[in-house]
């Protein structure tokens, strides 16, 4: 009985220790918040730095808004049902990812009601009060979700889609809009989302589905 206890424990930490060490970092990040953001902060005082920040802003905005993430899964569908029939069925996991990654944050945020940097960032509990959704990032949660999709399904460019969810990340705590530990949360929140709705959809189509991923992997 205690060996299988202590099996079951094993198989749980293999499986599970990256999140258990990205909750144990946003503990941490607590504590250096408001360093980090100083230190963000400071960067504009390099002006090359800060031309390069300014110039990169509109993209990373634009690749970060939600709209443009129901534009890609409208695109998948769009594609799917008219020019590739491997393709068509790919928009139910993104858009369940996009669903369920945005109303777990938004409830989160709510329970947790952390002041945005400029409230102060103090935690007020359960309110919905404006500038009191800091904790955690929506924005950095949908990115993530949206990378480990599309790292599933097309693992090809999956440098491109973490590279790109890390620079809105970084922008959300450049513009004040989050903490590091909110950011670093969401990331953790849109990462476990993605995991446990590409595993529902992977389990749920069964072989067929999983002959088709050979065919987008080779493609």
């Amino acid at each position: 009985m205690c060996l299988r206890r202590k099996t079951g424990v094993m198989q749980f930490w293999k499986e599970n220790r990256l999140y258990l060490l990205a909750a144990i970092v946003i503990l941490i990040l607590f504590y250096f918040d408001d360093t980090i953001i100083t230190w963000v902060r400071d960067l504009h005082n390099n002006k090359y730095i800060y031309h390069m920040l300014v110039t990169a802003d509109p993209f990373v905005n634009f690749i970060g808004d939600g709209l443009t993430q129901i534009v890609i899964i409208l695109f998948v569908l769009i594609y799917g049902r008219f020019f590739d029939k491997r393709y068509y069925g790919l928009y139910k996991p993104f858009l369940t990812g996009f669903v369920v990654t945005g109303a777990g944050v938004q409830l989160l945020k709510h329970l947790v009601g952390r002041g945005r940097p400029s409230h102060g960032g103090v935690f007020t509990g359960p309110t919905l009060k404006g500038g009191f959704e800091s904790f955690p990032s929506g924005h950095t949660a949908e990115a993530f979700c949206l990378a480990y999709l599309l790292s599933g399904y097309f693992p090809k460019y999956r440098i491109i889609y973490y590279l790109a969810a890390c620079l809105i990340a970084f922008e959300r705590i450049e513009d004040l809009h989050h903490f590091p530990s909110d950011v670093m949360a969401g990331a953790l929140a849109g990462l476990i989302t993605g995991r446990y709705v590409y595993s529902f959809y992977k389990i749920r189509s069964g072989s067929l589905r999983q002959s088709n991923e050979v065919d987008l992997r080779n493609s």
